[in-house]
């Protein structure tokens, strides 16, 4: 299996140092800091596809994902199975301690697409599903020519998720791999503080962080997708924000937790 790793470095912690003196064959591109996940992966995806190489499939990688010694091979086996060349193929990963699920594909379970499920690879076949994270994403050229790469609609998250819908629109469907093929942390997280710990003008100000709740970027997704969820969607922000002990209530009272 021939292929060319082609990393961007948007930071300056010295990686762009390290791969160069010990990996001379990846082919290495700056950014800078405002770019964050999305905005990464679009720039180098698009340099990319400007380039001379002809390339039959694109590999989005996470820098904070660990390949699975037999990823690739994994990979292109279920990609075969699938006797398919219009199919986006997403590689589950698991928390290396826990050994549980952390990013992986989902089926939705509802018009508004608030309620979701993972899918868990099964070692036997490539299951469908509709959204998929962009931890590790294997998308045939066919696909790319079709639909192009991610928007630039986002800055950092639902990119991914946006893409594999855009795809499914398009009679493209997205599959999670039969095994897991690599490793990684969920890192998401809480995505609303407490007014016990924090001001609700610091809880203002992660509601429109694209790293935190990605107000005006996760509103224009539904709008795109699901706009029916769009006006419940809104209120729930801004309980979350301005009122979390009453979110928190709720939440409890909706688990059954007292």
């Amino acid at each position: 299996m021939d292929f060319t790793v082609y990393l961007i470095d948007n930071g300056s912690d010295g990686t762009a140092e390290g791969v160069r003196n010990n990996f001379p064959d990846v082919k290495l591109f700056y950014g800078d800091s405002n770019l964050y996940w999305a905005g990464s992966m679009r720039k180098l995806w698009q340099t990319v596809i400007n380039s001379s190489i002809n390339h039959d499939f694109f590999l989005l990688l996470n820098d904070d994902t660990v390949l699975i010694d037999t990823a690739l091979n994994d990979l292109m086996y279920d990609f075969k199975k699938l006797d398919n060349n219009n199919v986006i193929l997403i590689g589950s990963t698991i928390n290396s301690l826990t050994k549980e699920f952390s990013y992986g594909g989902y089926k939705i379970l509802n018009k508004y697409g608030s309620v979701t499920r993972k899918i868990i690879p099964n070692t036997l076949h490539p299951q469908i599903c509709h959204l998929g994270n962009g931890n590790i994403m294997l998308v045939p050229k066919e696909v790319v020519k079709k639909i192009g790469i991610l928007s630039g609609l986002f800055t950092h998250g639902f990119a991914d998720f946006d893409y594999t819908l855009r795809a499914m629109k398009m009679g493209i469907p997205t599959f999670i791999a039969s095994n897991y093929s690599g490793f990684c942390e969920n890192d998401h997280g809480n995505k609303w503080w407490s007014s016990k710990k924090f001001t609700l003008k610091q809880r203002i100000k992660k509601l429109y962080d694209v790293k935190g709740l990605a107000y005006k970027e996760y509103l224009m997704y539904l709008k795109l997708h699901f706009p029916y969820y769009l006006p419940q969607a809104w209120l729930m922000l801004w309980a979350k924000t301005v009122f979390p002990f009453l979110w928190e209530k709720f939440k409890k009272e909706k688990s059954g937790v007292l």
